[in-house]
């Protein structure tokens, strides 16, 4: 859902009234990879913590912030009607990261 939403063409988008809350946009870009990196975390929930599961989890934090810069650069590369943003990128780390933080502080 997330490759499909960031690579669809703006014409295709219907227009949101982002006025209304402001940075809605980069509400949504942190939501989407909080859940994603939420997702990729739980699945490892019930093994025992070793030192290949850390390197996983980690693995799995830097596919997500990965991801979401991939995606931006390819919104600059093909003509989508969308734009490479620098704090959309932030907003998808940031996302992931509090996740990792989250979920560490819970199963720790």
């Amino acid at each position: 859902m997330i490759i499909i939403g960031s690579l669809w063409p703006a014409k295709d988008v219907p227009d949101l009234k982002f006025e209304i809350i402001p940075h809605l946009d980069k509400l949504i870009h942190f939501t989407m990879y909080f859940v994603l990196a939420i997702l990729m975390l739980w699945g490892t929930r019930s093994k025992p913590m070793d030192q290949r599961l850390k390197l996983t989890r980690w693995a799995m934090l830097i596919y997500c912030s990965g991801l979401g810069f991939f995606l931006e650069i390819l919104q600059k590369c093909f003509d989508l009607g969308r734009n490479f943003d620098t704090f959309d990128v932030l907003a998808n780390v940031a996302g992931a990261v509090v996740a990792a933080i989250i979920y560490r502080i819970y199963n720790h």
